[in-house]
């Protein structure tokens, strides 16, 4: 076949433009198209070549083969290109910062632009919401009826308004719920008492023991501490009482200390019905006295080993008490300073100012009644002070007497603070001539 066809074709290859004639045998042209067609059912094979005669290949894949082409492709650092949706519309996109964000239109279910978003409520039934890792999310909180939670400016922040189910009205009975407010035992909180009024109940702490018998073969030896060191840091005085029978030539002396390591000796005071001490030891049965002011510990201790005798003692510290003040002055106006239960608390501040420290003598004439301070009605605290041997008596507004106000020898004293100071004049009797005291007031 391949002979044939390039017979056909050395033969045409002289044909040119024009008319001319050609002498062939049609019997032996129709056999070649005849046979020419068989073969071009079979398939022709060539090679294919380029423009500078390089044979083109070509790889087999699958059931057909693929030309293997190689090239060279130089491409741009940058490559701009429009990006258009399914129907050919070019998507734009808007700046931000150093890059561009698709401008993107949200559309509901008609096609129609969503514009902006309300709120809903969300329920969330044994599942969790995917976090939200930026941005920030305006939500209403609701309570198990759906009813909004609110809540209140507070400065900078916002608290949750909260109305207690069984909130109560002041003056009415007790809620079933309420707000607590309470202090501490030291271990435990517990709620502050308070009276119809609304003031706090306050339990003062008055420390009693239980009568103890003592002998002299026992507590009556010498250093014998018949009261341990006690803190007495909110306690005025401690009164102690003996009964039966007084050791002989025992002596049971009050001691006082800041550092609950070295104690000094106190002043004891007699109560009535007493008529034998010596003024820093009890040496007899009755009832005794011990100011415990600007001390914070106190202890009563045997200082004279006791003869024979058995006897028993007990002990009451009482605390300072002062009168509450109702009113108080603040600036140029006067307030109360519980008010109502509706009003606002006001700060109480403590009085100051200069004082003045008096040091006198009792009348040059013994058992004679002298002026020891004048009056001063804008008197606001007053201190009495016995420095002298001998114990002396004082009365406010009237000659002293020695049924008056007793201060005993030694450095004992008297004073008046918050509670109740006394503005009229002070008034001094001694039984010797021209014993010395001071006098502290402002």
């Amino acid at each position: 076949m391949g002979r044939q066809w390039n017979t056909i074709i050395e033969s045409l290859g002289p044909l040119t433009g024009g008319t001319m004639s050609i002498n062939a045998n049609l019997t032996d042209i129709e056999a070649l198209l005849t046979t020419l067609q068989a073969d071009v059912a079979d398939g022709i094979y060539t090679n294919v070549r380029d423009g500078s005669g390089n044979e083109i290949t070509s790889t087999t894949s699958g059931t057909k083969r693929l030309l293997d082409v190689s090239a060279n492709v130089s491409l741009p650092s940058a490559l701009d290109a429009n990006i258009r949706d399914g129907a050919g519309n070019l998507l734009t996109s808007g700046s931000r910062g150093s890059e561009r964000a698709l401008s993107v239109q949200i559309v509901d279910a008609s096609g129609n632009q969503i514009t902006s978003f309300g709120t809903a409520n969300v329920s969330v039934t044994n599942g969790t919401i995917a976090q939200i890792t930026s941005g920030t999310i305006n939500s209403n909180l609701r309570d198990g009826s759906g009813n909004a939670i609110t809540s209140t400016t507070s400065g900078t922040n916002r608290r949750l308004d909260v109305m207690l189910s069984s909130a109560g009205t002041t003056g009415s009975a007790v809620p079933t719920m309420a707000n607590l407010y309470a202090g501490t035992d030291g271990t435990n909180l517990r709620g502050i008492s308070v009276d119809t009024s609304g003031r706090a109940n306050v339990n003062l702490n008055n420390q009693v023991s239980t009568t103890t018998t003592a002998t002299a073969a026992g507590n009556s030896a010498t250093n014998t501490d018949l009261i341990a060191s006690t803190d007495v840091g909110g306690f005025a005085e401690v009164n102690i009482q003996f009964t039966g029978t007084f050791p002989t030539s025992a002596n049971v002396t009050p001691q006082i200390s800041n550092d609950n390591s070295t104690f000094v000796n106190s002043t004891v005071q007699t109560v009535t019905g007493n008529t034998t001490g010596a003024g820093n030891a009890i040496t007899a049965t009755g009832m005794w006295r011990v100011g415990l002011l600007g001390a914070r510990y106190f202890r009563l201790r045997v200082t004279t080993a006791a003869g024979a005798g058995t006897y028993s003692y007990a002990y009451s510290f009482n605390p300072r008490l002062t009168t509450p003040t109702t009113q108080s002055t603040i600036y140029s106006g006067t307030q109360a300073v519980q008010g109502s239960a509706t009003g606002t608390p006001l700060p109480v501040r403590p009085n100051n100012g200069a004082a003045t420290v008096t040091a006198g003598t009792t009348s040059a004439t013994p058992s004679t009644s002298a002026q020891a301070l004048a009056s001063n009605i804008s008197r606001q605290y007053l201190l009495i002070q016995n420095i002298s041997d001998t114990d002396m008596y004082f009365n406010f507004g009237a000659a002293a007497t020695t049924s008056h106000l007793l201060v005993k020898s030694g450095g004992a004293g008297i004073s008046f603070e918050s509670g109740f100071v006394p503005t009229d004049a002070v008034n001094v009797i001694c039984s010797a001539a021209s014993k010395s005291y001071y006098i502290l007031s402002a």
